[in-house]
């Protein structure tokens, strides 16, 4: 399931009409590396030879799905999801594409987790998508010839970030990060040359244009907290706990701490034809969604005649992943940031309500009567949507 595909030579790399299929990375390399069962040689002969020619070559990981988290996390805390396999084309000498297609793979889901606690709950966060990375110590070209489809360099979208959820005395529940989508690194020592209008996209769609491999969603923040305890033994009822949860922030498009731009951070040397790169942008993940309820207030009783107070609740739904990947040619940012989690209160009477008050004690009988107990405040609920 975790199979790398790893393609070594000495000199020029020729590869036509070829489909490499893994469930793991793939790396196509002729600078000399050793692979993992033998070394390769240096061609004798200078670079005038070492080349590589990708013509109609579809280069793609096969996405495992929800399944590819790492363990179990620790005890408060989910794992982080398996990130998509990379594809690396490393040259030395000149690389040349025509009408290749480099299909990334979607990272892992974060696993969820649920307890009860002191700690903090926090979901696992998603796996980053699929990174593509094209290195040549030449020229690196994209050629379109009439009738030909372009490159298509589809990085893999985000996992989605596991869902956090608690319960007990003063429960808290944080959502995991959703994992940000792959980018495309093309780096030429010398110049990155697009020979035609078109001949390469930079898009997070497949071929068909039919699957938006969007960054991944932040995860669910739930909680419940425990009630409070009714009047007993002498002992007055004891208000409901508090509870606090948190959605999860998407996941981004870019790096989530700095800007990126296509041509000079993503795209890195003497780029010519830089106008004829197409870009078709993505989305980066939605913040995750809060919700919970504090705990109920206990009832009084004949000696303690009072209701206790319900626990307060604080939601926060979680913030939407941001855009940072800039394209410098049209002065745009490249993608739509997500929308922010929503938040939802359970179990009030209204949305300024959360934990119920304990209900007062009544006395009902023939003779001598006592004075009914008042019923516990309804507690606040305190909540903020997602930006």
């Amino acid at each position: 399931a975790t199979a790398d595909l790893v393609l070594n030579a000495a000199g020029a790399i020729t590869l036509t009409d070829a489909t490499l299929t893994t469930a793991g990375s793939v790396t196509i390399d002729n600078t000399g590396a050793a692979s993992a069962l033998a070394p390769v040689a240096r061609a004798a002969a200078g670079r005038a030879v070492e080349r590589c020619d990708l013509t109609r070559v579809r280069i793609r990981s096969q996405y495992l799905g929800a399944t590819g988290t790492l363990g179990d996390g620790t005890a408060t805390r989910g794992a982080t999801g398996k990130p998509g396999g990379d594809h690396r084309v490393t040259c030395s000498g000149d690389m040349t594409l025509r009408e290749a297609l480099i299909d990334g793979q979607r990272g892992g889901w974060g696993s969820s987790k649920s307890g009860s606690g002191a700690e903090p709950i926090v979901s696992g966060d998603g796996g980053r998508g699929s990174d593509i990375h094209l290195t040549a110590t030449g020229d690196i070209r994209f050629v379109r010839q009439q009738g030909d489809d372009p490159t298509f360099l589809i990085p893999g979208g985000g996992g989605k970030a596991g869902d956090a959820s608690a319960t007990g005395q003063t429960p808290r529940a944080i959502g995991g990060t959703g994992g940000r989508a792959g980018l495309a690194f093309v780096q030429a020592g010398g110049s990155i040359v697009v020979e035609a209008q078109g001949a390469v996209q930079l898009t997070w769609r497949d071929q068909s244009f039919d699957d938006l491999s969007t960054a991944g969603d932040g995860g669910l923040g739930s909680v419940i907290a425990d009630d409070g305890a009714d009047a007993a033994g002498g002992n007055p009822a004891r208000a409901g706990f508090d509870a606090e949860a948190t959605g999860g922030m998407g996941g981004s498009l870019g790096f989530p701490d700095r800007t990126t731009n296509l041509v000079g951070d993503l795209f890195m040397g003497n780029v010519t034809g830089a106008s004829f790169i197409t870009l078709i942008s993505t989305d980066a993940g939605g913040g995750g969604n809060s919700q919970g309820a504090g705990g109920d207030g206990g009832d009084g009783d004949a000696d303690n005649p009072n209701g206790a107070a319900g626990g307060t609740t604080r939601l926060t739904g979680g913030e939407g992943g941001p855009v940072t990947l800039f394209d410098n040619r049209g002065n745009v940012f490249a993608g739509n940031a997500g929308d922010g989690g929503a938040i939802s209160f359970v179990d009030g009477f209204a949305l300024e309500e959360s934990g119920l008050g304990g209900m007062g004690w009544s006395d009902c009988q023939v003779g001598s009567i006592k004075a009914g107990g008042n019923g516990g405040a309804g507690s606040p609920a305190i909540g903020t949507r997602g930006q």
